[in-house]
């Protein structure tokens, strides 16, 4: 065999798994588009019911969340029906139409996203302060799980166990006592 062929054979096999990537890759935004347009859906749904109660009270406000209510359904429907690779297609035209709306673009989303990230890590941690490990949520929580038998599990005993020894402190552990 020649070394030119064991290149193209490189080639072939980088190609397939390009290919696998590109068709995961497509897989993966499709089912997130699809959740996006449902998401969407949700809003013009609550746009709606927000028109219906203003009704009422200011007719011209009620119009203008059934126009929006309108016109967030035609995205939504059309975001549903446009295919991935056409999507990505557009996404690319106007980077390269408008590359500073685009960049802009770019990071105010990053902004927001990392923003939302930091919110929550930062409701996660306070969560995680509120109830430090040693308290008896943790050991309820524990004693409530048991084996099909009814027996307790192990992690329950360990619990008991632990929470019925005497603290010691690690100074004290090492010298024998009195």
């Amino acid at each position: 065999m020649a070394a030119n062929d064991f290149r193209s054979a490189g080639n072939g096999r980088r190609a397939g798994l390009m290919d696998t990537i590109r068709e995961k890759a497509t897989s993966g935004l499709s089912s997130q588009k699809d959740r996006a347009a449902d998401g969407l859906t949700s809003v013009v749904e609550a746009v709606r019911q927000s028109g219906q109660q203003l009704r009422d009270k200011n007719p011209a406000l009620a119009g203008y969340a059934d126009n929006a209510a309108t016109t967030l359904e035609r995205w939504a429907s059309d975001f549903r029906a446009k295919d991935v690779s056409a999507m990505v297609d557009d996404v690319k035209r106007f980077a390269r139409q408008r590359p500073a709306v685009f960049l802009g673009g770019a990071v105010v989303l990053g902004v927001v996203a990392a923003r939302l990230v930091k919110s929550a890590a930062g409701e996660a941690q306070e969560n995680w302060r509120a109830e430090p490990m040693g308290t008896s949520v943790w050991r309820d929580e524990l004693r409530g799980s048991r084996s099909l038998s009814g027996g307790t599990t192990t992690l329950d005993m360990a619990a008991e166990r632990s929470s019925s020894r005497p603290s010691t402190t690690p100074a004290t552990a090492s010298r024998p006592r009195a």
